[in-house]
């Protein structure tokens, strides 16, 4: 893990947005699978009517449309990944919060949800500014206090020295 000062307010920033659109697509999502495949529709709801409906509800099958709803529960988890990893000033949460863009960009289409995109185009700017920063290479990140306990000619010599080997132990 990282210490608080060392990642940047714009990563943690963009971590928040991450979980917040990580919420809307996963707690819904069994909810709707559930509701499609018992009633064949979608729910009605005062002022937003069908939510997530549609062009991929008009234009694919009911098993395909509860297929796409679990795909979007599966992107919320991995946003909550992106949104730790950000949290902890690791560059690997950037990195995969860019990759899945496009992903998410289909689903906004699809399911015709506004909001999301306002909050990715946000998440980029504040990563963008976050990256130069000191959201670090990993590796980096994560042997840096090793090498400061004993120095060794390989990674796992460097890590090992801050755990007790079985010879301290005895």
């Amino acid at each position: 893990m990282s210490d608080v000062e060392s990642v940047p307010v714009a990563a943690r920033a963009a971590a928040i947005l991450l979980w917040l659109v990580a919420a809307g697509w996963a707690l819904p999502a069994l909810w709707l699978m559930w509701w499609v495949a018992v009633r064949g529709r979608l729910p009605v709801l005062p002022y937003i009517g069908e939510p997530n409906g549609g062009p991929f509800y008009t234009a694919v099958p009911h098993d395909a449309f509860i297929i796409l709803l679990g795909l979007s529960l599966v992107l919320g988890i991995v946003q909550v990944v992106a949104g730790v990893l950000l949290w902890d000033g690791q560059r690997s949460g950037a990195l995969l919060q860019f990759a899945i863009l496009p992903i998410e960009a289909a689903f906004w289409y699809g399911f015709e949800l506004p909001i999301p995109p306002i909050f990715a185009a946000i998440r980029v700017v504040l990563v963008l500014i976050a990256l130069p920063r000191g959201v670090e290479r990993d590796h980096r990140r994560r042997y840096r206090r090793c090498r400061a306990v004993r120095s060794g000619s390989s990674i796992w010599t460097l890590c090992a020295a801050a755990r007790p080997t079985n010879d301290a132990r005895r």
